[in-house]
C-alpha cells in the first residue's frame, strides 16, 4: 500500500467514518426487516449521529495525558473537527425532528442517548461515565440499542417488539465492543474493571464468542426466517473470526476497520431476511 493510499485510510478511520456507515447499515436493515416505511431516514439519522458522537467524544479524550495515535490525529486537525461535529449534529437534530412522532418514550429514548454520549467523556463532578468500574462496555452496547433500534420501533409504534429485539442485539454490540476493550488493556485505568482486566484476553474472547452466538440462536428463535437466511450467519461467523484473531498487536486498521466494518454485514443481512 503507497504512503498516500494508507494516510488516506487512516484519514477515513480516523474521521470514524466506517463505524458510521455500518451503525446506518444496521439500523437501516433492521428497520427496513420490520417493515418501518421511513427506514432510510432513519439509517441516515443513527449514521449521521454515531459520526457526531464518536467524533465529539475523541474531541473531548484528545485532552488526556496518555495520547494513542488516534487522538494524536484529533489534536493536530481539532479545528476542522469541531465544524465536522456542530455541522453533524445539527444535521442529526433536524432529522431527529423530521422522524419525531410526539411519543414521550421515543423522546425519552433520545434524551437519554444524548445524556450517555455526551457524560462518557465529560465529567460529571470529578468522574465520566466511561470511568465508572465495570459499566463502560455496557454504555456503549445500551447506547448503540437505543439510538439504531429501539428509537425508532417506539417512534413508530412498536413499542411491544423492542424487548426481544432489543435484548440480542445488546448482545451482539457487547461481543463487538469486547476486542476494543482488549486493545485498550495498555490504555485504561485498572480501576475500569474491563472484561479482559477481570477474565483476561482469552477469558473475554470466550465471552465475546457467547455473546455472539446468543444473538444468533435468539434471533432464530424470535424469527425463524433467520435460520434460512445464509448471509445473517455468514456475518456472524466472521465477526466471530475476527473477535478470534484480535490481539494488542493488531493495527487500527483492523479494529475500526475490519471489526467496525462487519457491523455492516449483518445490517445489509436484514434486508434478505
Amino acid at each position: 500500500m503507497s504512503l498516500g493510499a494508507k494516510k488516506t485510510l487512516y484519514n477515513i478511520l480516523y474521521l470514524n467514518f466506517i463505524v458510521s456507515v455500518s451503525a446506518m447499515f444496521l439500523s437501516g436493515g433492521f428497520t427496513f426487516f420490520l417493515g418501518v416505511d421511513n427506514w432510510c431516514f432513519y439509517a441516515l439519522f443513527t449514521g449521521i449521529s454515531t459520526m457526531t458522537v464518536y467524533n465529539g467524544q475523541r474531541l473531548f479524550k484528545s485532552e488526556v495525558r496518555e495520547k494513542t495515535a488516534w487522538l494524536f490525529w484529533v489534536e493536530r486537525n481539532k479545528k476542522s473537527l469541531w465544524y465536522v461535529v456542530l455541522s453533524l449534529g445539527l444535521f442529526s437534530f433536524l432529522l431527529f425532528l423530521l422522524l419525531f412522532s410526539f411519543e414521550l418514550k421515543a423522546g425519552l429514548v433520545f434524551f437519554i442517548s444524548v445524556f450517555v454520549s455526551v457524560f462518557y467523556v465529560v465529567k460529571l463532578g470529578n468522574i465520566s461515565l466511561r470511568e465508572i468500574p465495570h459499566i463502560k462496555i455496557h454504555l456503549i452496547a445500551i447506547t448503540w440499542v437505543l439510538i439504531a433500534l429501539v428509537f425508532p420501533l417506539i417512534n413508530e409504534g412498536s413499542s411491544f417488539s423492542c424487548f426481544y429485539y432489543a435484548l440480542p442485539h445488546y448482545f451482539y454490540v457487547l461481543g463487538v465492543t469486547i476486542p476494543f476493550d482488549i486493545r485498550d488493556l495498555k490504555y485504561d485505568s485498572k480501576k475500569q474493571k474491563t472484561i479482559p482486566q477481570l477474565f483476561g484476553v482469552i477469558g473475554a474472547k470466550i465471552l465475546a464468542v457467547s455473546c455472539l452466538v446468543f444473538f444468533a440462536f435468539f434471533m432464530c428463535f424470535v424469527d425463524s426466517c433467520f435460520i434460512y437466511n445464509y448471509f445473517f450467519f455468514v456475518a456472524i461467523i466472521l465477526q466471530i473470526m475476527l473477535v478470534l484473531y484480535t490481539n494488542q498487536l493488531r493495527s487500527e486498521i483492523y479494529f475500526a476497520g475490519l471489526i467496525d466494518g462487519a457491523i455492516s454485514v449483518l445490517g445489509i443481512s436484514y434486508f434478505f431476511a
